[in-house]
């Protein structure tokens, strides 16, 4: 049977076990789950100095009564709370067991416990105990930090997202005989697409698509630098000035980018009477969806904006008659997954041609990304989506 002494023990243990379970539920982060667990063990095991070292390989984060030792990766193998070999570095530095925080299969470090006082309690029971309540502790913190990071990033993410589309322009009044329509889906974070679309003076219409590599709020900052780009110079746009005005995005996104960040964009100049002018700087080819059905890709212009200094951009031209439409897109149309990895690019010509009966610039966009979604086996919306129709009316 136990003693009286052995049972004051035994109900003193459990106490501070109890005790230490409800401290590290009020902890806060791993700093003060390795102070509690600490001063737990210097009360309970009657030490003047104890490390706690956490990670692999492990690193002192808290000790009390000496400075702190170098822990050595190897002690991270133990099993259960041990005495430090006599001949080791840290025993010579005074150092006197080794406990492992260890819980199951789960690992987080090592705890070094000085010599004990004379008389002190032995219980490597006790030890193991309050090392597995606190990994348990330290991997709620974890959790609740990792938590809380992906709270403040999608917080971050709302925010760009709005001011994204508070940077995206007003709907536009097209010049009378043109219709325009516009859709832009960003995918699951901030997108790196954006459109303008505005009306100019002589009844002429300027729209562009524009597509920042990458994802995320990087890209977001630089399409803001696009959109503000292009804001500047749409209002003096004329079709001859184009391939000056996309000249001047490119220098703009020259400096303003690292060497790894580039734009695609596709943009034009649209008058009542159909002309059409364009410029196309490594970006998807817009499409001429004429009434008939019959599609024509339009492909003049140049490089990516960022990425060749001093580049030169065509002007290429082009006609639209009654009932036929201008669509430009960005690569989220073309890249949608289908079955036997193909992708929509291969079928989007026989798309517009089919939804070129439509009556207006929306129905056709409906169409085409109604095309677009039996067409996917994937996630259609995992990508940036951005369409633009301008049709002249019949």
């Amino acid at each position: 049977m136990p003693t009286d002494r052995a049972l004051a023990l035994a109900t003193h243990e459990l106490a501070t076990l109890t005790e230490l379970a409800e401290a590290f539920g009020r902890a806060d982060g791993r700093d003060a789950i390795a102070a509690q667990l600490a001063l737990a063990l210097m009360g309970g095991r009657l030490v003047r100095r104890v490390a706690v070292a956490l990670g692999d390989p492990p690193a002192v984060v808290l000790v009390r009564g000496a400075d702190a030792p170098a822990v050595p990766p190897a002690l991270l193998a133990l099993d259960a709370p041990s005495d430090l070999d006599a001949g080791s570095p840290l025993a010579a530095d005074g150092w006197a067991r080794a406990v492992p925080l260890l819980a199951g299969r789960v690992r987080r470090g090592v705890v070094l416990l000085g010599a004990p006082a004379p008389g002190a309690p032995a219980g490597a029971g006790f030890e193991a105990a309050l090392a597995a309540l606190a990994v348990g502790a330290l991997e709620a913190a974890d959790r609740a930090d990792e938590r809380a990071a992906r709270a403040r990033v999608d917080e971050e993410i709302r925010l760009a997202r709005d001011i994204q589309r508070r940077l995206l322009p007003p709907p536009t009044a097209p010049p009378a005989g043109l219709d325009v329509a516009v859709r832009w889906v960003p995918g699951r974070e901030v997108s790196g697409d954006t459109y303008w679309t505005s009306a100019l003076p002589g009844g002429r219409l300027v729209v562009a698509v524009a597509d920042v590599v990458g994802k995320g709020l990087p890209a977001a900052l630089l399409m803001a630098t696009v959109q503000a780009g292009v804001r500047m110079l749409a209002p003096d746009l004329t079709p001859d000035a184009l391939g000056t005005a996309t000249a001047r995005l490119d220098r703009l996104v020259f400096e303003s980018t690292e060497p790894h960040q580039f734009v695609t964009m596709a943009w034009a100049v649209v008058g009542a009477d159909g002309e059409v002018a364009y410029v196309v700087a490594g970006h998807p080819a817009p499409r001429v969806v004429r009434a008939s059905g019959a599609v024509e890709a339009l492909t003049d212009g140049g490089p990516l904006l960022g990425v060749v200094p001093g580049a030169r951009f065509a002007v290429g031209r082009a006609a639209l008659g009654p009932g036929d439409a201008l669509v430009l897109h960005t690569d989220g149309l073309g890249e949608t997954p289908g079955a036997g990895g193909a992708e929509f690019e291969d079928a989007l010509d026989g798309a517009l041609a089919a939804a070129a009966p439509a009556s207006s610039a929306d129905d056709l966009l409906a169409a085409l990304v109604a095309a677009r979604d039996a067409f996917t086996t994937g996630d259609a919306d995992a990508d940036d989506l951005t369409l633009v129709a301008v049709r002249r009316e019949a």
